[in-house]
């Protein structure tokens, strides 16, 4: 936008700015303790929806995990979001609704873990999805 006064040009913009957090997904232990070292440990993106897809390849005893901050989500946390492992709906519960991820600066943010109901599902692929 611009205007004038008196012969002078005034310049103005509008500019927002959208804040993301990071979303992540890994492969751990059944009894994996849900922390901020464990969540960075995995592979993080910013993002501004819970809803995407990823892959993992749990071992033996491993489970997939996927976490995103409780402000993204509606409790009870699930239903949305819906998890489709393989193509087909259900395979994840609610691991944690307390796990702290810590930004740079030293604020915190409570994360809601999923974790998936069966160990040991080799190169699969998990879609998260609204409906």
């Amino acid at each position: 936008m611009v205007s004038s006064k008196a012969g002078e040009a005034v310049y103005s913009s509008i500019r927002s700015v959208t804040f993301q957090y990071k979303t992540g997904y890994r492969v751990g232990a059944a009894d994996a303790v849900a922390d901020d070292t464990w969540m960075k440990a995995g592979t993080m993106a910013l993002d501004s929806s819970v809803y995407g897809s990823f892959t993992l390849s749990p071992g033996s005893g491993e489970h997939m995990y996927y976490y995103v901050p409780v402000s993204m989500v509606s409790s009870p946390y699930l239903s949305p979001p819906y998890f489709y492992v393989g193509g087909f709906e259900g395979g994840f519960e609610v691991y944690s609704t307390s796990a702290v991820y810590t930004l740079g600066d030293g604020t915190t943010i409570n994360y809601v873990v999923y974790r998936s109901n069966q160990a040991n599902l080799g190169n699969t692929n998990v879609t998260v999805s609204a409906s």
